[in-house]
């Protein structure tokens, strides 16, 4: 046991994925999104509730896994236009 490679034992046969993700939006679309954010009972209370409805190519086609925000979104005005990039990174499971 003090020599030789380490011994590793799986704990569980369940895996989390994570995935960037990307969408554009409008001003309005934005903003409905930042209030499905925040809210606590109707969305995903600031990036913290599992959430499902999505669909995210993961191998294999389009699937709809539940997911939940990997830190805070990001936001970036697309230069020449009055749309935004929005940009995150989901657990998947």
């Amino acid at each position: 046991m003090e020599a030789g490679a380490p011994r590793v034992r799986r704990r569980t046969a369940a895996r989390n994925d994570q995935v960037a993700i990307s969408w554009i939006m409008d001003d309005t679309q934005l903003a409905a999104f930042r209030a499905w954010f925040d809210d606590a009972v109707a969305g995903v209370a600031g990036g913290a509730a599992w959430f499902n409805g999505l669909n995210i190519a993961l191998g294999g086609g389009l699937t709809q896994p539940d997911c939940r925000f990997v830190g805070p979104f990001t936001a970036a005005l697309i230069n020449g236009t009055l749309k935004w990039q929005v940009q995150a990174k989901l657990e998947v499971r």
